[in-house]
């Protein structure tokens, strides 16, 4: 499965959980690491950055592109 189609999935999850769901927001992160390769894909559903720390230490921060897991039909 896609990272996108995981969001997806779980975006509708929380859409089914009824009413006091649908008023919160849920901020997720989706990670996929291809350690044959060292890449990665990510999917962060949120308002906030996330942070990649390397073994040596030094940090990488991704930007939300998208929006926060919520009410959405999908």
């Amino acid at each position: 499965m896609t990272l996108d189609e995981l969001a997806t999935r779980m975006n509708h999850h929380h859409w089914t959980e009824g009413e006091e769901a649908r008023r919160r927001y849920v901020t997720a992160i989706f990670l996929r690491l291809h350690p044959e390769s060292g890449a990665m894909e990510v999917v962060n559903c949120g308002h906030n950055p996330g942070f990649l720390v390397r073994p040596d230490g030094t940090a990488k921060q991704f930007n939300a592109a998208g929006t926060p897991l919520d009410c959405c039909r999908g």
